[in-house]
């Protein structure tokens, strides 16, 4: 089995009809009675709306994810052919032995990630569900009992003092992904700017910034 550092990228939604599920289910504030101001508040409350779909796999899109097996190379694969392509080409990497419809379709090896627990496994594997494919770890399988190293978690120690990956990087002296000069928060925007380069060596930046700090923390 192998230890396999990942990072993914996310979007909002682009589909036409979830947009308009999530914008017809706002609704303004009961003490805003005037109809301009139930319009331009709802307008106001539309964007953020469509953009935190970005934050969950049940309407939102990955983009980009970002691999490396122990000390291997980073790999990026990105989605330009479509969400389906790249959730199979990331189920290769990660579970190179197991094909859908599998007796043993779950991954069998060790990912390490920041806030992969609450994030980017979850996330993975929602969006394969929905892409007609298994999740990557079986269904109902508890955290603890999933081959995952969260860097956030191993942190805190047992405690609830959760710390983002670039204080980590400062604290270990380890250089962080924001220092090419892009923020998580900026991905859609970039998408949008058509600057799928910078988002590839963002996402790549993490993978390596993430495993530094877990190989740190590993020190025997």
């Amino acid at each position: 089995m192998s230890t396999i550092t990942i990072d993914i990228e996310t979007i909002p939604t682009e589909n036409e009809v979830i947009q308009k599920y999530i914008l017809d289910s706002l609704s303004a504030p009961k003490n805003i009675k005037d109809p301009e101001k139930i319009t331009a508040n709802l307008a106001a409350q539309a964007e953020d709306a469509v953009h935190k779909t970005g934050l969950s796999g049940l309407f939102g899109n990955v983009l980009c994810v970002g691999l490396a097996e122990n000390d291997g190379p980073v790999t990026t694969l990105y989605n330009t052919t479509g969400e389906g392509n790249l959730l199979a080409d990331v189920r290769a990497l990660i579970c190179p032995t197991l094909t859908h419809g599998a007796d043993n379709p779950w991954c069998t090896n060790t990912l390490v990630g920041h806030n992969i627990n609450g994030f980017d496994v979850p996330f993975l594997s929602q969006r394969m569900m929905v892409r007609g494919m298994h999740p990557l770890f079986k269904h109902g399988t508890k955290p603890w009992d999933m081959q995952v190293n969260d860097t956030m978690l191993m942190f805190a120690a047992g405690t609830k003092n959760y710390y983002k990956l670039e204080q980590l990087c400062l604290a270990f002296g380890v250089n962080s992904p924001k220092d090419g000069g892009v923020d998580g928060s900026q991905i859609y925007e970039y998408y949008q700017a058509g600057k799928h380069d910078e988002i590839r060596a963002y996402c790549a930046r993490d993978v390596e910034a993430t495993r530094a700090v877990y190989n740190r923390m590993m020190v025997q």
